[in-house]
């Protein structure tokens, strides 16, 4: 009948719509494969060549963006070749984390922001140095407020000085430094400002946070191996080392500039700062964590993001001139032609937080225009290889993605 006829033609032609679109479905999964593949050759190709600047140095690097996942490694550390699946030292990215762990004890009533440090901190003092924190950094620390640790605004003064550097690194394998050592240390360093009137980079800020999470949970500070970093991340690794060997999670061992090339791997881990600088992952979980907190925004809510992305420039210091701080995140323009004052919305701008630590260097963040994070670590603390690294990665997508690198990484002309 007709109506048979008509629904036989309907139906051939749902059939033949249907097998164009599968068609085309199943073509541009290729092509999209086949552009993740270019991708992930692309950044291949500069962790292959910033590994050969190093001397053949253990890179591993990942880029996260709504696709998904591309991580890559290149070189060697000794006689060991770096693989995607290897864990490094990450130092100061350890930061962000820390300060993750404050914004969301703020947020939980569990802490205040604007109460001075010593309302936290003096229990743990008194009882580990028989001295409260203005005993121990002087009538400047009085007023000194948590949001200014947290900001870098506190003017406490660097315990990361060369000499202390090389004291623990010489004695790493004898001594397990403690977070109260540390503080100690710090503490002998002249004060840079008055709490609230610059902004300077100094690790000991984060180290102190450390004992302000620990007061929440305890008012021993020989407990400081039991504070739980974890709280900030739902994945197994980051890992945050306390007294261990570091290679109990560290995977691939990193060499040290300090003139002797001191491998680092299995020394007692009190020797990477504790909570301004003790955090062992894969590339790929940094990537992830930067992707949840930056692009996802799912773990902080919009109140305590902005607070920690509400950046200012280090005015004295390391950084003056090149970086805005926020808690725990900085701006940064990684253009080595252009390193200056840095804004959000430039290409070459992110934000995130670097690392350096003994025989490890790292970087990761988000790249506004892409939408994307990005993160990567190196076994070795020594040279060059590192510098123009985020460049060349966001050179390298932005061909693939827009046709067009966006970035000038050339840096020639200022090694010179």
């Amino acid at each position: 009948s007709a109506g048979v006829g008509l629904k036989r033609v309907v139906l051939f032609l749902f059939l033949r719509v249907a097998s164009a679109m599968a068609r085309a479905i199943a073509a541009g999964a290729v092509l999209a494969a086949a552009g993740r593949l270019e991708l992930g050759l692309a950044l291949k190709g500069v962790v292959d060549f910033q590994s050969k600047l190093g001397g053949g140095v253990a890179i591993q690097a990942t880029y996260q963006d709504a696709e998904g996942q591309i991580t890559v490694a290149a070189g060697k550390s000794g006689n060991q070749s770096a693989t995607a699946e290897d864990t490094f030292l990450f130092g100061s990215a350890t930061k962000t984390f820390t300060a993750t762990a404050i914004m969301r004890a703020y947020k939980a009533g569990k802490l205040d922001l604007n109460a001075t440090v010593s309302t936290y901190v003096d229990p743990l003092l008194m009882k580990g140095a028989n001295q409260t924190l203005v005993e121990m950094y002087g009538p400047n620390a009085t007023n000194m407020t948590v949001w200014h640790l947290v900001s870098m605004q506190s003017g406490i003064p660097d315990f990361d000085v060369t000499t202390f550097d090389t004291l623990m690194l010489t004695t790493a394998k004898t001594h397990s430094w403690t977070p109260l050592e540390i503080l100690q240390y710090g503490a002998k360093q002249p004060w840079i400002c008055m709490p609230g009137e610059c902004v300077y980079y100094s690790s000991t800020n984060f180290v102190m946070l450390g004992m302000v999470l620990l007061s929440l949970q305890s008012g021993d500070p020989a407990d400081w191996v039991q504070l739980d970093q974890h709280i900030v991340t739902p994945h197994s690794f980051p890992e945050f080392l306390d007294q261990e060997p570091a290679n109990k999670y560290l995977t691939i061992p990193g060499y040290s500039q300090d003139g002797n090339g001191t491998v680092i791997f299995d020394q007692p881990s009190g020797m990477h700062g504790w909570t301004c600088g003790n955090m062992v992952a894969n590339t790929r979980d940094v990537a992830q964590y930067m992707y949840a907190l930056l692009v996802e925004r799912s773990i902080l809510d919009e109140e305590t993001l902005r607070l920690m992305t509400d950046t200012r420039p280090i005015s004295i210091g390391w950084g003056t001139g090149i970086l805005e701080y926020g808690s725990g995140l900085f701006i940064q323009q990684v253009q080595p032609k252009k390193m200056k004052a840095p804004v959000l919305g430039e290409w070459g701008t992110t934000l995130g937080h670097g690392g350096d630590t003994f025989g490890f260097v790292s970087d990761q963040g988000w790249i506004p225009q892409l939408n994307a994070t990005w993160s990567y670590a190196g076994a070795s603390d020594t040279g060059y290889w590192s510098f123009s690294l985020t460049c060349n990665m966001i050179s390298a997508v932005t061909k693939v993605l827009l046709g067009n690198s966006t970035v000038d990484c050339s840096f020639r002309e200022i090694l010179v």
